[in-house]
């Protein structure tokens, strides 16, 4: 569990950093898993599928467990964060299914990533609004050891703020693509932080923040999984009580220099998937099918 003034961190900066979530020979036995599968050698570039993949589409057997048992430690401060384990959306689980960064921009020079135009983004194939259940936490996992120059994520810690803002501004909701091209996001921050640390370590951060991928110019392969906490029912910011606050919605308030919002929840029509590629709003519920695209 955190203490105090670590759940005040996290209110005041957006997220968190947690160091030993699970050990590195775990990770090492699922990369390797993953590896064997797609016949993938680290050592040799030649069996590489791309400079920047998600490897799970190559697989065929996922290892799979719930999160509470992965790492007891990451749980419990996954639920505290959120407001208590039974505000989670069941089952939660983490799986092999890694993203990788192999070798990305390894032949360009090194180029600060919030200073590049493109690839900034917010997960998620779905209608977004302040308060969305889809998003409750953001969690970005380390299964590789993770260095400056390495091929890390980076997030954008102020643009938080710049998205709320926008939520509200629009109560109709915001796809993760109007976010990236007509509301541009990007333009507006100016500070980006690399996800770096060794195996085992894992960056807890406001759901809905931008992020993008790094140049790897280490060649290195760097291995994470990121998921988004699910939550049963939407986000409240009009308490009546502070503490009745989770860490995560006190840390929306701050952002928006409030310290309760009467937010009215849109009509479940809205609340729906969106197609990733344009962001257009498609006639189910996020999670309904499988893979919209095949639908």
């Amino acid at each position: 569990m955190l203490n105090r003034r670590q759940v005040q961190n996290f209110i005041d900066h957006n997220y968190i950093v947690l160091e030993d979530c699970f050990s590195a020979e775990v990770a090492h036995e699922w990369v390797e898993d993953a590896c064997q599968q797609t016949g993938v050698d680290l050592k040799d570039s030649a069996t590489w599928p791309q400079p920047h993949c998600f490897l799970g589409q190559h697989m065929t057997k996922i290892k799979e467990l719930p999160l509470s048992q992965f790492s007891p430690k990451l749980w419990a401060v996954i639920c505290q964060l959120v407001g208590g384990e039974e505000r989670i959306q069941q089952p939660f689980t983490v799986n092999n299914t890694f993203v990788v960064n192999f070798s990305l921009g390894s032949d360009q020079p090194w180029t600060e990533p919030i200073e590049r135009e493109g690839g900034w983004h917010v997960d998620g194939d779905f209608n977004q609004f302040i308060d969305s259940p889809e998003a409750g936490l953001f969690i970005l996992m380390l299964f590789t050891d993770v260095d400056l120059h390495g091929g890390g994520t980076y997030i954008a810690p102020d643009s938080i703020p710049h998205i709320l803002r926008h939520f509200l501004d629009n109560p109709q909701g915001l796809s993760a693509y109007q976010l990236r091209t007509s509301h541009n996001v990007a333009q507006q921050c100016h500070v980006g932080i690399p996800a770096i640390g060794r195996v085992g370590t894992v960056y807890l951060i406001y759901p809905q923040v931008l992020h993008t991928t790094s140049q790897n110019l280490l060649r290195k392969p760097r291995f994470i999984r990121n998921s988004q906490v699910r939550l049963k029912v939407p986000m409240r910011f009009d308490r009546c009580r502070s503490e009745d606050l989770s860490p995560v919605e006190s840390c929306a308030l701050r952002n928006l220099g409030l310290d309760r919002l009467e937010f009215f929840p849109p009509s479940e029509d809205l609340r729906m998937a969106t197609d990733h590629d344009d962001g257009q709003l498609l006639p189910w519920r996020y999670g309904e099918k499988p893979s919209y695209k095949n639908a």
